[in-house]
């Protein structure tokens, strides 16, 4: 991700720019990349699915918060943290139907990022919790 609003996508052979996706507002998130999908967040509030080689969206969902953690992916659902003023929610979004799966609403932001271990979600808030959800 960047500042400048825009996911790049880099040709691993001669480093320079394959593709780059626009998004709404900055993007702080590292990617994560399953399979041919890339997975990001941005502040525009919307966590997208990025087709690995042309960088054009598979899909995308709607957080109404912006997120600027690096997203968690499993075989089944992608997790992630919301930021706003005083609140902040982790959500879990289907990757099969790419619906809200459940969200969990914290005391305070979720800037840092999501793992998954043994179907338990641990992620922490500013809330000064760290907080383990089940799958």
């Amino acid at each position: 991700g960047a500042s400048d609003w825009h996911v790049y996508g880099l040709d691993a052979k001669s480093g320079y720019v394959a593709w780059r996706h626009r998004t709404g507002q900055q993007v702080i998130s590292s990617p994560v990349v399953v399979d041919d999908t890339v997975f990001i967040g941005s502040a525009d509030k919307h966590l997208y699915a990025l087709d690995v080689k042309t960088g054009r969206v598979q899909w995308k969902f709607n957080a109404e918060a912006p997120i600027v953690s690096t997203p968690a992916v499993t075989e089944d659902a992608v997790y992630f943290g919301t930021v706003s003023k005083e609140k902040g929610e982790i959500i879990s979004v289907s990757r099969k139907d790419r619906k809200l799966r459940w969200r969990f609403k914290t005391g305070g932001p979720v800037p840092s990022s999501p793992l998954v271990v043994d179907g338990i979600v641990y992620v922490g808030s500013t809330d000064h919790y760290v907080y383990a959800l089940p799958c």
